[in-house]
């Protein structure tokens, strides 16, 4: 959905990546499960999650706030089961000639 937007924006060309970063880990994500679904199942888009960053975040107190609740639980479960290998995050290069950045 934000790829043609993006495209449509003079100087920026076609965008053919765009990256959601969060903050937190993802026992405490704050998106809906049927939001992260719809992630899953977007043309043109992949789902990926680095299991580096799962592992770090699955301490005792998270997983026992996971399990309080069922959406919780339900959550996790689809952050996790979408994990990819481990993603090793290059610094951005810059973009090609005739393609702009957006901060």
């Amino acid at each position: 959905h934000a790829f043609d937007p993006l495209s449509a924006r003079e100087g920026l060309g076609a965008v053919s990546q765009v990256d959601l970063v969060g903050r937190r880990g993802a026992g405490q994500a704050a998106f809906t499960i049927k939001e992260l679904r719809e992630l899953t199942k977007l043309e043109r888009s992949t789902l990926n999650v680095c299991t580096h960053e799962i592992e770090l975040g699955e301490t005792e107190a998270t997983l026992s706030e996971v399990n309080s609740a069922r959406p919780s639980k339900r959550l996790y479960k689809l952050v996790t089961d979408n994990a990819k290998a481990p993603v090793t995050l290059q610094p951005p290069s810059p973009p090609p000639a005739g393609h702009a950045s957006v901060n």
